[in-house]
């Protein structure tokens, strides 16, 4: 029994995956955009806090930067259909390491993030945000 079952795995052949995205496949979200972002420290052991920043995505093709103006922060990232998808680690009081998953609908952006925050090598905590805000015109 245990012959068949590995002898009929053997034969499967793996799934085909769909080809990366062409450049002319992909919106180009480019902008400078005015973001609040609430997030949620309590796995901290702190309260919440909300910050407001300037935030800018250049993308070339389907792939892009997301930067933090006021912090020199820049986030490599990709677009997929109407969302940017964007994450790193940078230093702020520590390593920070941020995943972002960011909805563009019009001149409004919309999503969240996860992030780890590591102040010294021992210590670590996590929490999420949510992002919230529109493009500069």
């Amino acid at each position: 029994m245990h012959t068949l079952l590995l002898t009929l795995l053997a034969c499967d052949e793996p799934p085909e995956s769909a080809p990366p995205p062409q450049a002319s496949d992909c919106v180009d979200l480019s902008g400078d955009w005015t973001v609040t972002e609430t997030i949620d420290r309590s796995g901290c052991d702190a309260s919440s806090q909300t910050v407001t920043v300037s935030i800018n995505w250049k993308q070339t093709g389907c792939s892009g930067a997301l930067s933090d103006q006021g912090a020199a922060i820049t986030l490599p990232g990709r677009v997929e259909g109407q969302r940017i998808i964007a994450g790193g680690t940078y230093r702020d009081l520590g390593k920070i390491r941020k995943d972002l998953d960011l909805k563009v609908d019009g001149d409004i952006i919309s999503g969240t993030a996860t992030w780890t925050w590591r102040p010294g090598k021992a210590l670590s905590c996590s929490g999420t945000s949510t992002v919230a805000g529109k493009r500069k015109l």
